[in-house]
């Protein structure tokens, strides 16, 4: 007996299969050096032999060895065998009963067979179908073939099967089995009677005859204008190609004439987005050579400035000399805002986000301004929350330009009294942010300017511009500073 089963072992060793068996009970007392090997499981394979499969796959192993213990016949299955580096492989397993002379069971024999490649191959290629079934469903095209019966055997796609505009609609599996000709006697063309089944049949029997490899038709049904073009279904036998049938392809041609117009306008539009594409970059081209021009002269301004804070200056002198700076820069940054409007309208305008101190920033500008203010006798009143420690995530140059736009206006349209800024730290969600109130005792805006003001070169009338200069474009540009970033601006 034991030579007997050495012999066994050696020739399942020899077995290009895992070969493993158990007695009666399902209990298994032998795997193969090759399982083991494939596996990586050398110990006991009582109890774990099922850790090497796939948790998915296990509970329909188990029930259908199971079933074979239970009923003494052979079973086969698919299953996912995990290899001994972890991945899985499809694996078909099999188990054989060796019977007695009496019928029982002795023994079962199991192998175990790699089929991945076959097993994945055969999932992607039903994935392929549910995709391609579902696309059809949802397109308007359908698919049918016919056999060489001229009967349909396959309707798929999701126009609907409709033989008349009040008819019901037919489902796809009323299609089947239905003989192409009688189907086509339904069809009721408007206005035109069955006048086209002849040719329908012509052109399908000379396709089944080989006369032809294409045939299209188009007409009027169930209210739509479709066109329906069809070709010889080959197959393969003995290397060679025989005719299996037609197959058809129908599309609804009803929005045909519209989209030619849609295409035409679409190029018309294309074409003038094109010209002013052009003239947006010729006008940007001519701003940015102006406002090079005119920075030569404010980087002198600027650069002079510089040299004068290299020497011995009072304090009053360091003053004049800030003074001087600010209002420099202030008046770059009237030049920038032409680019910057150029930027907006060709959509390419952005807004950093990096560490700054708003402190500087706001005494910067009320800095800035305080000798204007004085010089028309207005008072500037500045509260704010800000800690000089305080750093926040933002472009301090944009808030900083939009605060000039907001004080340039509120010292040039008021007279007397004052212009004030207060500037309040706020918390929504636990993100903190910055509130800048800005407030003048001038001449206000009413309802009509109201509608104006935050438009390109818009003012109150033609004698605001005549009486307060201005171009009209800083509110327009600070609206748009604010809008990247989740800001917003209002007026109270």
């Amino acid at each position: 007996m034991k030579e007997r089963l050495a012999s066994f072992e050696t020739i399942c060793e020899s077995m290009p299969h895992l070969v493993w068996t158990s007695d009666p009970t399902g209990f298994v007392d032998f795997a193969s050096k090759s399982w083991r090997n494939f596996t990586g499981m050398h110990g006991n394979l009582a109890d774990s032999w099922g850790t090497v499969i796939h948790p998915e796959d296990l509970p329909a192993l188990e029930s259908k060895f199971s079933d074979c213990l239970k009923r003494g016949v052979e079973g086969t299955i698919d299953v996912r065998y995990r290899r001994h580096d972890g991945i899985y492989r499809w694996s078909m397993v099999k188990t054989q009963p060796l019977h007695s002379a009496d019928g029982d069971v002795l023994k079962f024999y199991g192998t175990v067979t790699d089929v991945h490649e076959i097993i994945t191959e055969r999932i992607e290629a039903a994935q392929w179908k549910t995709q391609m079934l579902a696309t059809l469903a949802h397109a308007d095209i359908n698919i049918f073939c016919l056999d060489l019966d001229w009967r349909i055997n396959l309707a798929e796609g999701g126009l609907q099967w409709k033989t008349s505009v009040d008819g019901p609609k037919q489902t796809k599996i009323d299609m089947l089995g239905v003989n192409m000709l009688e189907y086509l006697h339904q069809l009721q063309p408007e206005g035109a009677g069955n006048q086209d089944v002849p040719r329908w049949e012509e052109g399908i029997r000379n396709i089944m005859e080989g006369s032809t490899d294409r045939f299209v038709a188009e007409g009027f049904v169930a209210g739509r204008w479709l066109r329906t073009i069809l070709g010889p279904l080959l197959g393969q036998r003995n290397g060679e190609s025989v005719l299996q049938g037609v197959l058809g392809f129908t599309t609804d041609q009803t929005e045909a004439n519209t989209l030619v117009v849609l295409e035409r306008e679409n190029a018309r539009l294309l074409s003038e987005e094109k010209a002013a594409r052009e003239n947006d970059r010729l006008k940007s081209m001519f701003l940015a050579n102006v406002s090079h021009e005119i920075r030569t002269p404010i980087a002198g301004v600027t650069g002079m400035c510089e040299l004068l804070f290299q020497t011995h200056l009072n304090s009053d002198q360091q003053e004049l000399a800030n003074d001087i700076r600010a209002s420099a820069q202030n008046l770059l940054t009237i030049v920038n805002d032409l680019l910057d409007f150029a930027k907006i309208e060709a959509g390419s305008f952005q807004v950093e986000a990096i560490p700054f101190k708003p402190s500087e920033v706001t005494d910067a500008v009320v800095r800035g301004f305080r000798r204007t203010a004085q010089e028309r006798n207005l008072k500037i009143r500045y509260e704010s929350e800000l800690s000089p420690s305080m750093v926040m995530l933002g472009d301090s140059v944009r808030i900083m330009q939009v605060l000039n736009n907001l004080f340039t206006n509120a010292i040039k349209f008021t007279s007397a009294g004052s212009v004030s800024m207060s500037v309040k730290i706020k918390a929504i969600e636990g993100v903190r942010s910055l509130e800048f109130v800005v407030e003048d005792t001038g001449i206000g805006i009413d309802d009509l300017t109201m509608k104006k003001l935050f438009q390109p070169f818009g003012q109150g009338d033609s004698s605001t511009a005549r009486r307060f200069g201005g171009t009209g474009l800083g509110l327009v540009i600070s609206r748009n500073v604010c809008a990247p970033r989740e800001s917003y601006m209002t007026r109270n």
